[in-house]
């Protein structure tokens, strides 16, 4: 007994957030409302970073001043990049669309929907998880700069340059730059997990087809699907499914690429910041929240990337769970087709560069740890090994 299972509800919440600020094309895109806040993010985003640049010139020489706008620019590099490659490639996002909804991949027996459902459900739940971390940031930046307030002087949540006195207009100065931070953090996290649940069922459906070429054996010649029908339909779930993995990459790469280049940055920057700062300080607390989430942030793309090549390599086992003795020669080629193609697993690439895996989450780890033992940053490399030990853990 099969059903349509509507995998496309799955990141509804991303295409939404996505689409309130004009970002996934869907119908709501074309409203004026839509368009204003689409070109207001954009403004808003853009001049912060312009004044921040600009104050970076006349701090040149500060080196904790200036690696503390750099830490804040380079996020802000990584994000501008994303952002612009998922608006380029916004029409990949229709075709990821139309393909999932296919029958070909939609129509489900019972034990696949709940093969489904469970996996959808662990990745809304690293979502939510996800999201409580960048929001933890957003507020940090809101709140932390008031507990570090010297007499006479007005703290911001950063540095920037103005064509007027913001102390003036502290609170509206504030409240904007703390916006910033949270359209950044809004923006920047659902393209993360979108990235993550386009991953994630690709993982799951995989998994469908191992079970699929596994039991084609198991069917009879006075059956309405025989052998060779089964096996049939894997190839073309197989094809439809590399599909989709290739529409994964192509949206993605080049934004992912940029980000781990900025994160790798990033994460030595916060390093030297916590090193040159009071660990009894509030900016030390908000640097150890932009730490984990920096690094929650590498460590998904890398574990959700495995899932895909791992589940992906399981299509030669399954193979070799088919009675191969037993079915007819037709069919016996078919299953040698789908064997040669699943001997390169389907991986996900960041611009072409590497491959999103543990061993490339491993290796930035490494890196990191080298840089940070050979500047003497040992609180920090003692930090980062007990935060990918717990993130392999959970």
């Amino acid at each position: 007994m099969t059903e349509v299972f509507d995998i496309s509800q799955s990141y509804d919440t991303e295409k939404i957030l996505l689409g309130i600020a004009g970002f996934y094309p869907t119908k709501i895109r074309r409203g004026l409302l839509v368009s204003l806040v689409c070109s207001t993010v954009v403004f808003i985003t853009f001049t912060q970073f312009a004044s921040v640049t600009v104050y970076a010139k006349k701090q040149i020489s500060d080196v904790t001043k200036i690696s503390e706008i750099f830490l804040f620019s380079t996020t802000q590099i990584a994000f501008v990049n994303k952002l612009i490659n998922f608006v380029v490639k916004n029409e990949n996002t229709v075709k990821i669309d139309g393909l999932l909804s296919d029958t070909v991949l939609t129509r489900v027996n019972k034990h696949e929907s709940r093969m489904l459902r469970n996996e959808i459900q662990k990745a809304k739940t690293a979502a939510v998880l996800y999201r409580i971390l960048c929001a933890s940031v957003v507020i940090s930046y809101g709140i932390f700069p008031q507990f570090d307030r010297t007499p006479g002087k007005k703290n911001y949540p950063f540095y920037g340059e103005y064509p007027f006195n913001p102390d003036n207009y502290y609170v509206a100065v504030y409240i904007v730059q703390v916006c910033v931070v949270g359209v950044s953090a809004w923006l920047n996290s659902t393209m993360d997990l979108l990235f993550v649940k386009l991953t994630t069922l690709a993982t799951v459906l995989f998994a469908i087809l191992s079970e699929r070429i596994k039991n084609a054996s198991n069917r009879r010649r006075n059956e309405d699907v025989t052998v060779d029908v089964a096996l049939r339909k894997c190839v073309v779930y197989y094809n439809t499914l590399l599909t989709f993995v290739g529409l994964i990459e192509a949206t993605f790469s080049y934004g992912i690429f940029i980000q781990f280049l900025c994160s790798a940055i990033v994460i030595c920057l916060t390093g030297f910041q916590m090193m040159v700062i009071n660990f009894t300080s509030a900016q030390f607390i908000l640097l150890v929240f932009y730490f984990i989430c920096m690094t929650c942030q590498v460590g998904m793309y890398c574990w959700y990337g495995q899932l895909v090549m791992q589940k992906s390599d399981e299509i030669t086992n399954a193979c070799y769970h088919v009675n191969w003795n037993e079915i007819d020669i037709k069919s016996q080629k078919m299953l040698i087709i789908i064997m040669e193609r699943a001997k390169r697993p389907s991986t996900v690439h960041a611009a072409g560069v590497f491959p999103l895996n543990l061993a490339t989450l491993m290796t930035v780890r490494a890196k990191l740890c080298e840089q940070q033992l050979k500047h003497g940053q040992f609180t920090q490399h003692l930090f980062l090994n007990c935060f990918y030990i717990g993130f392999f853990l959970t």
